[in-house]
C-alpha cells in the first residue's frame, strides 16, 4: 500500500543516503553524542517473514562491455522535472562508467578508468549554482574521481580541481558520500580492502572546481566491501566482508564508536557482506538493505532499529536469478512508466545475457510480495525543509575565511609517474645518475596554503612550465625530467590560482648539481646545462609493399620529425602512454608559451590566436557536444604529441601552424583533421570516422585549400562496414591546395582513398601521393581519384603490387 500523507514535500533526487536536508520534526539524531546515534537494537527478534520470496526485476541494463567479474555499484538519479528521463550510473571495473537510462541502454560512457563504485548527492554548490556531484572510485589510478550530472545530456563532466588519493594503503574498496544536516556539508568516505576507511570534506575551491581535505580516518578491522551514509540520521553502515554490517556516525568527528548490525551467518546473511542501500519512509523510518554474497539474495534490517525484517531473491525478467552480487542502490521515489514506486538496482553478477549488468526492479513488487507488505512511500522526501546552512562565523562572530597564503615548501626529485620519493633537493645538492640507472625522473613542489598554480623557472628561465593541478611537477604531472651533467637553479612560485594567477607566493629556489659517476673522467660543470622533457613519437616505417625500408620522400616545408620506425601505428602505439595518470579538467583555457601534460580535458581545447603550445600526453574529450578536439586557427608553433582525442562533431584537429605526432583520433562525428596550412602530420591513428552520424562526409584529412601539408606515416583506418561510422577518403583535397606531400601512410578503407581533385582545371605537381601502403578490397571505388598533374608513384597495395589511381 502506498502512505498517504497530507504534508507537502520539496522535491529531490534520492540514493542510497539522499540528499542534505534539515527535519522540522524531531527526528533527527544528529545532535546527539555519537555514542547515541549508533545505539541500536541488536537483540533477535521476531521474524516477519520466513519465506524467501523471489522478484522478478522490470527492466535489465545493457551488459558491461568487460567479461568476467566487471559491473560491481550502481547509483540511482532522479529527474524531478521529468522522472522517466532519471538515470543509472554504473561502474565497470575492468575500465568504465556508464549512466543508463530507465530501460539499461547506454546514454554516455567514461571509457578511460576502471571503477568499482559510485555514489550521487544533489545540493552541491559548485560555482554559485545548485548541481548533482557524483564520486566514483578509480581504481586505475586508487583516486576518488569527481564529476557532475548535466540534466538534460545525462553525461558526467570531471570538475576535481586535484587528485584525492586515499592514504591508507591497499586497493579502493568501497565509497558512499554523505551530506550533514548538521553543517550543511558534503563528504566522501573511502574504505581500502586493508580495512581503513577515509573521509574527505568536498568543498568548492573557488573557481568552480571540486578539492577535498581529509577530515578522518578509522580502521574496520579487515576488507570492507560496501558504505553507506544516513544524511538524515547521521548514520554511516560498513560492510567488512567477512565479519558482518556495523553502524558507526557518519560525521568526521565521530571516530571509530561502533555497534553490529548483523553478523556474518546470521539471519541467512552469508559471506561475502557487500553492498547496502537505505530505502527511506517518513520519521526516519524505512530500511537498511544488504546484499549477501553468499547466498545470492538481499537482507532487509529495521532502519530505526537495526531489527532483522525479512530476505528476498530477484529473478531476471525472462528467469534465472542473480546471483554473487555486490553493489546495490535504491530509491523510494517515482521514476515514472514501469516503476512508480520507487526502484532497487542491484548487479548481475551471472548474467543469463552475456556479460555482468544491473537488474532494474520495481520496489513495490518487492514491498507488496512479502508475507508481511514492506512499506511503500513514494511521496517521502522526508519533510518540507529548507536546505541546511553552511556555518560562516566562528563562535566569536568572524567570517570564516580561508586566508592561508599560498607557498612552496620543499622540492623533492622522485620516480616519475609514481609516487617513490628518491632525493630532498636543497642548495648544494648533488643528484648522482648512475644511482637512478633506468629510472625515469621529474621533481615535485610540495605546497602549503591555498594553491592552484605553481610557475617553475629552470636555469634563467623564469617560465619554463606552469603546473596547474596536483602533483606540482617541473615535467607535468607524470612526465619526465631528463637531466645531463652540469649545475641547475631551480625556482618554483606558487599561486592561488590556475596558469599562474593570484596570489603569488615568495620564490623558492635552489641551485644543485648533477653529475655522472659512472663516466670515467668525471666533468666538472661550469655552464649550466638545459635538457627539456624527452618525448620519443611513435616510429614510422615507411612501407614498400615487399618488406623492405625506404626513405621518405624528401620534403621542404615542414619536415617530418627525424625518427627510425617500426610498425604501423595502432591504438595502443599512439595517444597517452599506457599507465600514465591523467589529471581530470573541465573548462580548460590554455595560454601561449606553456606545455601541457598528463591531462583528461572535458570539451574543446581552443588556441585560436595562441602561440607556442604543447599538449603532450593528454586525453581531450568533446563528449560528442563540441565541434573539435583541438582548434588552433591563426595560431603559431602547436605541437599535439601522443594525445588522444575523441567523441568530437566536426574534426579532431582543426586550425594551422601545428605538428600533430603520434595522436589516437577516434569517434569523431566528421573528420579527423582539417588543417589549413603549415602542418605536420605524422605517425597518427585515425578511425571511426562519421561516429554515429549518418550523413556524414568524412574524411582523415581534410584540406580545402591553403599550402605546406605535410602528412606521413599515418594510419587511416577507415573501413566502411563498421557500425556507427561514414568515412569518405583519408585525404580530400582540392588542387588549389599547394605543397602537399601525403608520403608512407598506411590506408584501409574509403570510398576513394584519396580524393584529390577541382573542377577547375590546370594541373598541380605541388601534390604529391608516393609510396603509401593501400589495403586490397577495403575501397567502395578505388584507390584514387586523381586530378590532373598530381604526382601518384610507388604506391602499392597490402600484398605489394603496383596500384593505379584513376584520373579526373
Amino acid at each position: 500500500m502506498r502512505k498517504i500523507t497530507s504534508q507537502s514535500y520539496a522535491p529531490q533526487t534520492l540514493n542510497e543516503g539522499g540528499p542534505v536536508r534539515k527535519i522540522a520534526a524531531a527526528v533527527r539524531v544528529v545532535m546527539e553524542p555519537v555514542e547515541h546515534r549508533v545505539m541500536m537494537s541488536t537483540s533477535p527478534s521476531s521474524v516477519v517473514n520466513h519465506q524467501v520470496v523471489a522478484i522478478s526485476a522490470k527492466f535489465e541494463t545493457q551488459p558491461v562491455a568487460h567479461s568476467g567479474s566487471a559491473a560491481t555499484d550502481s547509483a540511482i538519479w532522479v529527474n524531478t522535472a521529468d522522472p522517466s528521463k532519471s538515470a543509472i550510473i554504473g561502474t565497470d571495473k575492468k575500465g568504465a562508467l556508464n549512466v543508463y537510462d530507465l530501460s539499461g541502454n547506454v546514454i554516455s560512457s567514461l571509457t578511460e578508468n576502471a571503477y568499482t563504485n559510485v555514489d550521487i548527492r544533489n545540493n552541491f554548490t559548485l560555482g554559485g549554482k545548485q548541481v548533482t556531484l557524483v564520486v566514483a572510485s578509480n581504481i586505475t589510478q586508487n583516486k576518488v574521481s569527481i564529476f557532475t550530472l548535466d540534466p538534460t545530456t545525462r553525461s558526467l563532466n570531471y570538475v576535481a580541481a586535484r587528485s584525492i588519493y586515499s592514504t591508507g594503503s591497499g586497493q579502493m574498496t568501497s565509497l558512499t558520500m554523505y551530506q550533514s544536516a548538521e553543517s550543511g556539508k558534503t563528504y566522501v568516505l573511502v574504505s581500502t580492502n586493508t580495512g581503513a576507511v577515509q573521509e574527505f570534506e568536498l568543498s568548492d575551491n573557488g573557481h568552480g572546481r571540486v578539492i577535498g581535505k581529509s577530515v578522518r580516518t578509522f580502521q574496520v578491522g579487515s576488507d570492507v566491501e560496501g558504505m553507506v551514509a544516513d544524511d538524515e540520521t547521521g548514520a554511516l553502515y560498513v560492510s567488512e566482508t567477512k565479519v558482518g554490517i556495523w553502524k558507526y556516525g557518519a560525521e568526521p568527528t565521530d571516530g571509530s564508536v561502533r555497534v553490529q548490525v548483523d553478523g556474518v551467518g546470521s539471519n541467512g546473511h552469508l559471506a561475502d557482506a557487500e553492498g547496502l542501500a537505505i530505502y527511506k519512509t517518513d520519521s526516519g523510518s524505512g530500511y537498511l538493505i544488504a546484499s549477501s554474497q553468499g547466498s545470492s539474495d538481499y537482507v532487509v534490517y529495521d532502519r530505526a532499529t537495526g531489527v532483522y525484517v525479512t530476505r528476498f531473491e530477484i529473478n531476471e525478467a525472462g528467469g534465472g536469478g542473480t546471483t554473487s552480487s555486490q553493489g546495490i542502490s535504491v530509491t523510494n521515489q517515482s521514476l515514472g512508466g514501469g516503476l512508480p514506486e520507487g526502484t532497487f538496482v542491484v548487479e548481475d553478477n551471472n548474467n543469463s545475457g552475456g556479460n555482468q549488468n544491473f537488474k532494474i526492479v520495481s520496489w513495490g513488487d518487492i514491498a507488496r510480495s512479502q508475507a508481511v507488505p514492506l512499506s511503500i512511500d513514494g511521496a517521502q522526501n522526508p519533510s518540507e525543509v529548507t536546505t541546511p546552512t553552511v556555518p560562516t562565523s566562528n563562535t566569536g562572530g568572524t567570517p570564516v575565511v580561508d586566508t592561508t597564503a599560498p607557498s612552496v615548501t620543499s622540492l623533492t626529485l622522485y620516480k616519475a609517474n609514481s609516487d617513490s620519493s628518491l632525493k630532498a633537493i636543497t642548495s648544494g645538492t648533488v643528484i648522482d645518475l648512475a644511482n637512478y640507472s633506468g629510472v625515469s625522473l621529474n621533481i615535485r613542489a610540495a605546497t602549503a596554503g591555498t594553491v592552484g598554480s605553481v610557475k617553475f623557472g629552470l636555469n634563467g628561465t623564469s617560465n619554463y612550465h606552469v603546473e596547474n593541478y596536483e602533483s606540482y611537477d617541473i615535467a607535468g604531472t607524470g612526465g619526465v625530467w631528463t637531466p645531463t651533467v652540469g649545475s641547475y637553479t631551480i625556482s618554483a612560485t606558487a599561486y592561488s590560482d590556475h596558469k599562474a594567477a593570484g596570489t603569488a607566493s615568495a620564490t623558492y629556489s635552489v641551485t644543485f648539481t648533477v653529475i655522472d659517476s659512472r663516466t670515467t673522467t668525471p666533468t666538472t660543470p661550469t655552464t649550466p646545462v638545459v635538457t627539456p622533457p624527452v618525448v620519443t613519437p611513435p616510429p614510422v616505417t615507411v612501407p614498400t609493399g615487399g618488406g623492405t625500408t625506404t626513405t621518405p620522400t624528401p620534403v621542404t616545408n615542414p619536415a617530418p620529425d627525424p625518427i627510425v620506425v617500426t610498425g604501423r601505428p595502432s591504438a595502443s602505439s599512439t595517444g597517452p602512454k599506457a599507465g600514465a595518470k591523467l589529471t581530470d579538467v573541465t573548462n580548460f583555457k590554455a595560454v601561449s608559451n606553456t606545455t601541457y601534460s598528463n591531462l583528461h580535458i572535458s570539451g574543446q581545447v581552443t588556441l585560436t590566436g595562441l602561440s607556442n603550445v604543447t599538449f603532450i600526453n593528454c586525453v581531450i574529450d568533446g563528449g560528442n557536444s563540441v565541434s573539435y578536439g583541438i582548434r588552433c586557427d591563426n595560431a603559431t608553433n602547436i605541437t599535439i604529441q601522443n594525445c588522444e582525442i575523441l567523441n568530437i562533431t566536426s574534426a579532431g584537429i582543426y586550425g594551422d601552424h601545428f605538428k600533430a605526432i603520434g595522436n589516437y583520433i577516434h569517434r569523431s562525428g566528421g573528420d579527423g583533421i582539417k588543417p589549413i596550412s603549415d602542418a605536420l602530420i605524422q605517425g597518427n591513428y585515425i578511425a571511426e570516422l562519421g561516429w554515429m552520424s549518418p550523413n556524414a562526409h568524412a574524411d582523415g584529412v581534410q584540406i580545402r585549400g591553403g599550402s605546406n601539408f605535410t602528412i606521413v606515416g599515418n594510419f587511416f583506418d577507415i573501413p566502411n562496414d563498421i557500425a556507427n561510422t561514414k568515412a569518405n577518403s583519408a585525404l580530400f583535397l582540392q588542387l588549389t591546395a599547394s605543397n602537399v606531400v601525403f608520403d608512407s601512410n598506411w590506408v584501409l578503407g574509403g570510398n576513394f582513398a584519396i580524393h584529390a581533385y577541382s573542377d577547375t582545371p590546370g594541373a598541380n605537381p605541388t601534390i604529391k601521393i608516393t609510396n603509401n601502403v593501400f589495403y586490397t578490397g577495403s575501397t567502395q571505388f578505388g584507390f584514387g581519384s586523381i586530378g590532373t598533374g598530381v604526382v601518384w608513384t610507388g604506391n602499392v597495395n597490402d600484398a605489394g603490387a603496383t596500384v593505379q589511381s584513376s584520373s579526373k
